[in-house]
């Protein structure tokens, strides 16, 4: 729904994506005109095997101004509030009333007050067990090999960031086409991001922009940092990344707080799902090298914010960051890890290099101090590393061989134990 539509027009878009036909005359209101066919409708739909009823709403593009805003959204809870009074006559839906549900999506209804919104649910990309559970269902008629189908699962949370449009459509395209998994990867990496998620990432700058014009480059590039809840990391990207505001951090931190996205908890950007799009487009229009560069002085900083909270006997939150410095330390190949015939053996080296390198000396950081925290340190970063799902896939994702599976994760995880174990 574009914020200059109408309810009126919401409603008949929604009669017609249900096959249904409002009925002519002004007799009954909006949403009860829905709701009486939806009535009408639902012991057809039940004796199909229909669990229930859900409307989705997606408010698209950029913010309306805040009264219209307003304005939309006490329109959608009127709205719903009369379809579940004509539903409610239903035996079923009377006692079963989360079979009814009215889904409102927007990037812009984050920051309406409390008392008008609904429950909340927090916009997040899928995950890679949702996409090869779905891709399995849907690819049926192709009778894919379980390993095809993890390997593509993981490609397509790669290329898409867990977006759940792309997937989709990506499906569609993968299930009509006659690929294999890794020419689809190849031929229509691109074309994905140009025709579809280039689209989302374009309303997110536009959103940002119309916020404030200055701060785009930087939210950009700091979008690299899963979390950024550091003063410290802040400044320091600032300088390295050499941002509009690189003589006064503090000044940028004042302007991230007026902006629709920002939060103190524990990342730069609300939800991961605008954050991915923003990094999967800061890859695709810059050179792999560029990146790469960018990635890895954000690694420098995470290793030297490690070192600096070992000074401080902050052996926790030094293990939280160092999950972070692994992270970055992959981050940085993402441009080079699917580049023709030579992608095998480029992540079989970075694997070795992870590994060998980058794992055994950051285990190393805390060797000479005393035992317990040494013990924190390492807890603390096994206890990040299996908390978080997005990390678990980047390390199985840029470490996999021809077959993708969980065994770069088990990998690192049982040196981490073994780590623990001989402290």
């Amino acid at each position: 729904m574009s914020s200059f539509e109408s309810i009126e027009d919401l409603e008949k878009r929604l009669a017609s994506s249900l096959q249904i036909t409002l009925p002519e005359g002004h007799e009954l209101s909006w949403g009860e005109r829905l709701g009486l066919l939806l009535h009408r409708n639902w012991a057809r739909w039940q004796s199909q095997d229909k669990k229930g009823i859900v409307l989705l709403i997606d408010l698209d593009g950029s913010a309306p101004q805040k009264q219209r805003l307003n304005e939309i959204f006490n329109n959608f809870k009127e709205f719903a509030w009369r379809i579940e009074r004509c539903l409610k006559e239903l035996q079923f839906f009377k006692d079963n009333s989360r079979r009814l549900r009215v889904v409102i999506a927007a990037r812009c209804l984050i920051d309406l007050p409390l008392d008008r919104t609904f429950p909340k649910l927090t916009l997040s990309p899928f995950n890679w067990e949702v996409i090869q559970d779905t891709a399995t269902k849907y690819l049926k008629p192709i009778e894919m090999t379980s390993e095809s189908l993890a390997l593509l699962a993981a490609h397509l949370l790669y290329l898409t960031g867990g977006h759940p449009g792309g997937i989709a459509e990506a499906l569609k395209v993968y299930r009509g086409g006659g690929y294999t998994v890794n020419l689809f990867l190849n031929s229509y990496g691109n074309q994905l991001w140009e025709k579809n998620l280039k689209k989302c990432r374009d309303q997110i700058r536009e959103s940002l922009t119309k916020e404030n014009n200055h701060l785009y480059e930087s939210i950009e590039k700091l979008s690299i940092f899963p979390i950024i809840n550091s003063s410290c990391i802040l400044k320091e990207a600032v300088q390295r990344f050499n941002l509009p505001f690189s003589d006064d951090s503090f000044k940028l931190n004042t302007e991230l707080t007026k902006t629709s996205i920002f939060t103190r908890e524990k990342t730069i950007i609300k939800d991961g799902m605008t954050r991915r799009l923003l990094v999967i487009g800061l890859l695709r229009e810059s050179s792999p090298e560029s990146f790469q560069e960018l990635c890895k002085q954000a690694a420098e900083i995470c290793l030297k914010y490690i070192h600096e909270l070992k000074s401080k006997n902050d052996s926790a939150v030094a293990g939280t960051w160092s999950m972070q410095y692994f992270f970055q330390s992959l981050q940085q190949h993402a441009g080079f890890i699917n580049c023709g015939t030579n992608s095998l053996a480029y992540r079989q080296e970075l694997r070795k290099t992870f590994f060998d390198q980058t794992v055994e000396e950051t285990l190393g950081i805390f060797c000479n101090t005393d035992r317990e925290q040494t013990h924190e340190f390492l807890s603390t970063l096994k206890s990040e590393v299996e908390h978080d799902w997005k990390f678990q896939f980047l390390v199985n994702y840029y470490l996999h061989n021809d077959e993708y599976n969980d065994t770069p994760y088990r990998d690192l995880i049982q040196k981490l134990d073994e780590a623990i174990q001989n402290n």
